[in-house]
Parts: structure tokens; sequence; C-alpha cells
């Protein structure tokens, strides 16, 4: 079985990996890791020469220049930064990148997503669906009272 950990400064795939490496410690079957970490949060993203995103997130435009397309929005980078990562990943552990059909027709394996998000936007749930693969998210976030 195959984990592949698409994280960042915020949701690091190293401690996620230590984590995982203890509980299924006791897994029969052989478990591998891989993952990339993306450079999340970061003081700005520049878009273009006049369009700069203070948080390294775009809401309305994006690096690739097609956000908001191809069944993903809200997520930083390009679309296409995990295209031919997930070629033999069974488990994607994800949290702000995008995930549009284009890199889901590079992991034919993909048996389940776990987004690190709230709403997995940055996600094609749409095709996601299609295929049967299974999709959790954290849909609450916790407030210290």
């Amino acid at each position: 079985m195959k984990i592949f950990i698409a994280g960042d400064d915020y949701f690091q795939p190293e401690i996620v990996k230590k984590g995982l490496e203890k509980k299924l410690a006791g897994c029969r079957e052989e478990v591998i890791y891989d993952g990339i970490r993306l450079p999340y949060p970061i003081d700005h993203l520049t878009l273009t020469d006049e369009y700069r995103v203070p948080t390294g997130m775009a809401w309305d435009q994006n690096m690739d220049g097609d956000y908001g397309t191809q069944g993903v929005r809200e997520y930083y980078g390009r679309n296409d930064t995990l295209q031919g990562l997930l070629t033999d990943t069974d488990i994607l552990i994800i949290h702000g990148a995008a995930l549009p059909k284009s890199v889901l027709d590079g992991a034919p394996d993909l048996k389940m997503i776990c987004c690190m998000r709230g709403g997995p936007v940055n996600l094609d749930i749409e095709e996601i669906r299609r295929r049967g693969i299974v999709c959790v998210n954290s849909p609450g976030k916790m407030r210290k009272r």
C-alpha cells in the first residue's frame, strides 16, 4: 500500500508520516510513504506583475490562469502541482493543493483521499465520486472557549 502526503507548512508531511508509522506498525501489508511539502503559507504569491495574493491562496485567480476550472477552487499554487506524482498511490492525504480530473487521470490506483480541510473545494469531488474513490475531510474546526 502506498500513501502519498501532499502537505505544506501548516500540514507537515513528516509529522503525519511519523504518526501513521506508529499506528500502522503492526500492519501485515507493507506501507510505502511518499509525499511533497509545498511552500505554503508564504508572505505572498505573485500571480502577475500587478497581482499578488497576500496569503498564498487565490480566491478568484491563481498561478495557472484557469483558477476555478477543472472542478477545483481555493487551492494554492498550480492545479497541476501533483501531476505525475500519484501514479501508484492507494491513499492520498492532502491539504491545500489542487486535485483536478487531469491529476486524477494519472492516479489509477487511488482508493481513498483524506482532505485535511473543512471544505474539500480544492478537489474535483464530482470526478472522485464518479470513480468510486472514498473521500473524507475534516468538516469542523474546534474553537478554544
